[in-house]
């Protein structure tokens, strides 16, 4: 800014007193702060910017020295006298910038520009001291390193943990302060959990480690609005209050911040100070900023997360289906021929007499027979441990839980299933696995008679699955029916 025109008036304005009227309407309708200060520093001028800025009448300006002014409102540039100084002794005009800490907490930012003034004789009688606000481009300019600092840092975070962490520590960083934690919501109870921390002691930490959701913290919280306020004023029912009081740390300044995805509370951000009495007003606006990049951060790492879950499960599925087909196969590729050496060693065993040397072995042949008979039905309890009692169930469950065992084996195959099972059918009292086992080998048995009798695709590669409430001998029963258009049982395994 070409501050020359100022520069020239503020010269005649002290050579000239007949022209102190149209000065002071130039000066007045300036958008910069302006000050004229005598060799010992009084101020014998300050426009209408100035007064606003220190909220002083032009009256009690005037006649004090110009630390007065700030000192009361501000911690000033600890240079500014220095340079005052050497103004008046070089003669020279001194531009740069100028950071006043405000009572707020605020900073404020200024271009500035000290200019020597001098009487008719040369001699410098005064400074003038003409200042652009420039904060807001300052703050903008901070805003940004800060939004960028974060989006890089919980750019590199591998999991949610590490990018809660990242976060956190971000955070403090950024905005100067002490320490602080960060809750996530727990989606089924409500409940708010700490899941890191930064510069607490553990005993504060097992104080505030989690609020249900029904505790005055969690509902403050639920209001969705940012809290900046003073720990010793925070709003904590009484017998809280006590018992957080003795391990409050010197902790003064705090903010609590909910953190939103898509308009719900997903996680909630605390940050507090030991030296601050107040979070100032460019850090809760910057927080406030920030806080869709960390909820839009924490929902995308809890969806990645949930899909590596799912990915898991679905492995893990299959592996049980193979684990499945393999036990399905090796009771029909056992179960026959074991069926028949059981009932030859048990035929021999009774023809022969008990003292028989021979029917010792026989004998051990029934009995390991049965033991591998029991290994067959164990493997065909693979999928979960079912419950030895029986229990109500829903067929219509049973029958869903047993094709999403098979339900890949039967695509895979081009085998399309048809279901006729009403979703109102009465609960049955059964022991669920059992049932499921007893389905399992129905529908492995239709899914090879099927691929047999039609190697590839076929409009009649079709597995039916039906099941309908009917009455036998006066009770209520559940019939289910697996059915399939395949090459059928052969004629020596009918009854």
């Amino acid at each position: 800014m070409d501050y020359k025109p100022i520069h020239d008036a503020l010269e005649h304005h002290c050579c000239n007193g007949d022209r102190h009227h149209a000065l002071s309407l130039l000066l007045e309708q300036s958008q910069n702060s302006v000050t004229v200060v005598n060799r010992d520093g009084i101020i014998e001028y300050a426009n209408a910017n100035l007064l606003r800025r220190y909220q002083l009448s032009r009256a009690q300006a005037q006649q004090l020295h110009w630390r007065a002014v700030v000192s009361g409102a501000s911690t000033i540039h600890a240079q500014l006298p220095e340079i005052i100084q050497r103004v008046i002794e070089e003669g020279q005009i001194w531009k740069g910038e100028i950071a006043e800490h405000r009572p707020t907490g605020d900073w404020l930012y200024e271009q500035a520009t000290i200019i020597p003034i001098r009487n008719s004789d040369g001699a410098i009688t005064h400074t003038a001291y003409i200042a652009e606000n420039i904060t807001s481009r300052k703050q903008a300019e901070r805003l940004l390193a800060m939004q960028l600092q974060l989006s890089l840092r919980l750019g590199v975070a591998n999991d949610l943990d590490a990018l809660l962490t990242l976060c956190l520590d971000t955070l403090i960083d950024i905005t100067e302060l002490e320490c602080g934690a960060i809750y996530l919501t727990d989606c089924g109870t409500g409940e708010l959990r700490m899941v890191h921390q930064a510069g607490l002691s553990e005993s504060f930490i097992r104080a505030v480690a989690s609020f249900d959701e029904h505790s005055p913290q969690n509902r403050l919280v639920a209001q969705g609005t940012p809290i900046y306020t003073c720990f010793e004023k925070l709003d904590l029912p009484r017998e809280d209050a006590r018992r957080v009081a003795g391990i409050r740390e010197g902790l003064k300044a705090m903010a609590v911040v909910p953190i939103k995805h898509r308009d719900r509370i997903i996680a909630c951000l605390n940050l507090a100070s030991r030296d601050k009495n107040t979070i100032a007003g460019f850090l809760r606006d910057a927080i406030a900023s920030m806080t869709p990049l960390i909820g839009e951060s924490i929902a995308r790492k809890r969806a990645e997360e949930e899909t590596k879950t799912l990915e898991a499960m679905l492995v893990e599925q299959q592996k049980l289906e193979s684990i499945g087909t393999f036990a399905a196969g090796v009771a029909h590729e056992i179960n026959n021929p074991l069926l028949i050496i059981l009932n030859s060693a048990q035929l021999i065993s009774d023809k022969l007499g008990r003292d028989h040397p021979v029917r010792r072995h026989a004998q051990n042949i029934i009995l390991e027979s049965e033991r591998v008979s029991l290994i067959v039905k164990d493997l065909l309890s693979f999928a979960r441990r079912a419950p030895v009692q029986t229990l109500p169930n829903n067929i219509k469950d049973i029958i869903d839980r047993t094709l999403s065992l098979v339900g890949s084996s039967l695509d895979k195959d081009q085998i399309a299933v048809k279901l006729q099972v009403p979703a109102d059918l009465p609960l049955i009292d059964c022991r669920g696995q059992q049932i499921q086992q007893v389905l399992l080998n129905l529908i492995v048995n239709a899914r090879d008679a099927l691929n047999e009798r039609y190697p590839g695709f076929h409009e009649n590669k079709i597995l039916e699955i039906r099941a309908k409430e009917h009455q036998k001998q006066g009770r209520r029963c559940i019939r289910t029916t697996v059915a399939d258009q395949g090459i059928g049982i052969s004629e020596e395994l009918q009854p």
